[in-house]
This record gives structure tokens, C-alpha cells and sequence, in this order.
């Protein structure tokens, strides 16, 4: 199983990690509100991405002014559900 890191820059910029020894397929990010509904629309710069052992990867995201309160939650083929608050 893959393991992911999550970084957020302040303006809807996440960096995500490959951490492990084998590559994280089919990456998917969500964008949820503190009750675990999504937030829609959100647009993504990237999604469905593949990285290989060691690979970082910078992802925009913008939702209709809801980035405070959100969790990001990434999802993938390999990789169980993670989620990050965003600060």
C-alpha cells in the first residue's frame, strides 16, 4: 500500500508526497465540508494522478469561498482514504 504526505500553502496550493517504496495510482482528491459532504463545484488543477516512489506533485484547487473550512481527502487504487484540514 502507498503512503502519501500533504502539504497546504495558503491560495488552494497542496503539494502531495509519494512516502512510499511503490508507486500511488490513481490518486483522487475531494474537497468536504466538516460534516463529510463535498464541496461543489470544486475544480482541480489535477486529479486522478499517478506518482512514482519519491515524487512530489503541486495541486491548485478553488471551491465557491469555502477553502477555510474544508478537509481535503485523497483517495487512489492503493492508497486508503487520507484527509488533511485545511489550517
Amino acid at each position: 500500500e502507498a503512503r502519501i504526505g500533504l502539504a497546504y500553502t495558503s491560495g488552494g496550493v497542496l503539494t502531495v508526497e509519494n512516502l512510499s517504496d511503490v508507486p500511488a495510482l490513481m490518486l483522487h482528491f475531494q474537497a468536504l465540508r466538516r460534516d463529510g459532504s463535498r464541496i461543489l463545484p470544486s475544480f482541480w488543477s489535477d486529479n486522478y494522478i499517478h506518482l512514482m516512489p519519491g515524487e512530489k506533485r503541486t495541486l491548485n484547487f478553488r471551491t465557491q469561498g469555502e477553502e477555510k473550512a474544508a478537509t481535503v481527502q485523497v483517495s487512489g487504487f492503493n492508497l486508503s482514504a487520507v484527509s488533511f484540514q485545511i489550517p
